[in-house]
């Protein structure tokens, strides 16, 4: 595998949890990203020029180990697979200091013109760097309680407001969070949804037990699986409404949908696995069964992404 980021975590990427928020490590894979594609003959200078980008379609990604202000982050990545219409990457982000893997990412982009999002073909350099690349996904990455199968394409507003899905956030689109092509970055949809989550929290909370008064207790993502429809250009307005897939005994099953007001096109979607911890302790916390039936009769059948 090949290093394609070095940094670290800053104080104002933490988050009420005390570690670093979500949509930070979405920013930094995104800079691997983007360094990737310089390797496959994708340069700045030929992004501006030409029009052409490394577009993200598909991640997954588990979160190992929390990473909190102060640490040194790199990147390190290789290819699993390369065709002539995109390219599946291996990425992991470890700690600098300890050596710890802190967040795996498998994603998939292709190359794309900006003016029409149609596919391009790659540049010359492109397979020979893919081939030189090759790596395998190692166990600690391989998705655990979420598939990689392909999503829909059906979802309307209408489906969601049939649903019942709850609205975590909106909002609009800001011009600081595209890129030079006025797009959104995926970071920046990440956390959006992020935005979401104290609501969504207080939407799906059990009595007795986040409501804990002799207990601090907070919130993680363990696995994401993203699917990106398509990139709003700033000033589009958005919402975001998840709904509550699968209740265990330690974790909890999410599905998300971000969609276009203006347009009711679907922006991205998501399948989250999330638990709650003990923010003094950092232990996991399993709710009580009684908390577990509770959160059960909350569950939307048939939620898919």
């Amino acid at each position: 595998m090949f290093e394609a980021f070095r940094g670290s975590v800053a104080q104002w990427e933490c988050d009420m949890m005390g570690h670093m928020n979500v949509r930070h490590y979405f920013a930094k894979c995104d800079q691997a990203i983007r360094f990737t594609a310089l390797k496959l003959g994708i340069t700045p200078q030929k992004s501006r020029d030409e029009g052409i980008e490394l577009v993200i379609t598909d991640q997954h990604v588990r979160f190992l180990q929390e990473q909190h202000a102060g640490s040194g982050l790199g990147i390190r990545m290789g290819v699993l697979d390369f065709s002539d219409k995109q390219i599946r990457l291996y990425q992991e982000i470890y700690n600098t200091l300890s050596g710890d893997i802190a967040t795996t990412f498998i994603t998939t982009a292709e190359p794309r013109r900006v003016a029409d999002d149609e596919l391009v073909a790659w540049p010359e350099m492109a397979q020979a760097f893919a081939a030189a690349n090759q790596t395998e996904i190692p166990n600690y990455a391989q998705p655990r309680s979420l598939d990689l199968a392909p999503g829909t394409d059906t979802m309307t507003m209408q489906t969601i407001e049939e649903l019942g899905l709850y609205e975590s956030s909106a909002g609009a689109i800001s011009g600081a969070n595209c890129d030079v092509a006025g797009r959104i970055r995926p970071a920046f949809l990440i956390g959006h949804i992020a935005d979401g989550v104290v609501n969504m929290t207080q939407k799906f909370k059990t009595r007795g037990f986040i409501d804990d008064p002799e207990r601090r207790i907070g919130g993680a993502v363990l696995e994401y699986r993203l699917i990106y429809r398509y990139r709003p250009r700033a000033g589009s307005l958005f919402t975001v409404r998840t709904g509550l897939a699968e209740v265990m005994e330690k974790t909890n099953r999410f599905a998300t949908w971000m969609m276009d007001l203006e347009t009711g096109k679907p922006i991205l979607s998501a399948a989250s696995v999330g638990l709650s911890f003990d923010l003094d302790t950092r232990k996991v916390v399993a709710p009580p069964p009684e908390a577990r039936a509770e959160m059960a009769a909350m569950m939307t059948p048939g939620l898919f992404i």
